[in-house]
């Protein structure tokens, strides 16, 4: 009977050692994986790098300057006051000789950025001059960054077409708003947007002041219309 006593004090006595390692194996266990998630996958972390490369470019290369890289990017990705982005893209479309020309206009509804159709493209064509692509591919990162949703709006002078592939002015405009909207998306831009060609509707807008070749060269123009609401992913 005494022996028997003994042996239990003995083992009681043990107890907090077994739990010692037990605690000491769970620290263990605890430090190895907060190790793990610290150490980073080289690989994977060069690949999110290749990801996050200024502007994805969707078709051919352009070659991006680096006044691009400060974009809006600072902001956060939601719909922004038209005061503020007014004042914002003002700042930022200085970035590029073809964006400074672009008029920026507030309306009470929306907000305007009217591009030279002249800069943009050939007379009577709609393909983007290489020019001018730079331009729009910088002007497309800008607008990743906002969630407003915009128009993209052709505008041509009331002169009839006589010559090239084009049938209307109509269907002039109408592939010069998608072929702007195309570059725009090569500049990283992914969000829904419509294309619209409103060929010379907009021409009595124009002051009747003014010359009449001035009046037909701001006639001949590509609006990107942005408005407080945000649009679809």
């Amino acid at each position: 009977m005494h022996f028997n006593k003994q042996n239990a004090a003995v083992g009681t006595s043990n107890v907090w050692i077994i739990m010692f390692l037990d605690m000491l194996a769970l620290l263990l266990a605890f430090f190895v994986l907060l190790f793990s998630m610290s150490t980073l996958d080289k690989e994977k972390w060069e690949d999110l790098q290749r990801g996050l490369d200024l502007p994805p470019n969707l078709a051919q290369p352009v070659q991006l300057p680096p006044a691009a890289i400060n974009t809006l990017e600072e902001q956060p990705e939601m719909a922004l006051d038209l005061d503020y982005l007014r004042n914002l893209l003002l700042d930022k479309l200085q970035s590029h000789p073809l964006l400074a020309a672009a008029r920026v206009k507030t309306m009470p509804d929306h907000l305007i950025v009217t591009l030279p159709s002249d800069s943009l493209f050939k007379s009577a064509r709609a393909t983007v001059l290489g020019s001018a692509k730079e331009a729009l591919v910088i002007l497309g990162w800008h607008l990743t960054y906002i969630k407003n949703r915009i128009e993209i709006r052709g505008h041509t002078d009331p002169n009839r077409i006589h010559a090239g592939p084009f049938v209307s002015n109509w269907e002039l405009s109408l592939e010069r708003a998608r072929s702007v909207l195309k570059v725009l998306r090569q500049g990283g831009y992914q969000k829904e947007a419509l294309a619209r060609g409103l060929a010379d509707s907009r021409f009595f807008e124009i002051p009747t002041n003014l010359p009449r070749n001035e009046r037909y060269r701001l006639a001949r123009s590509v609006d990107i219309v942005i408005f407080p609401s945000e649009g679809m992913n």
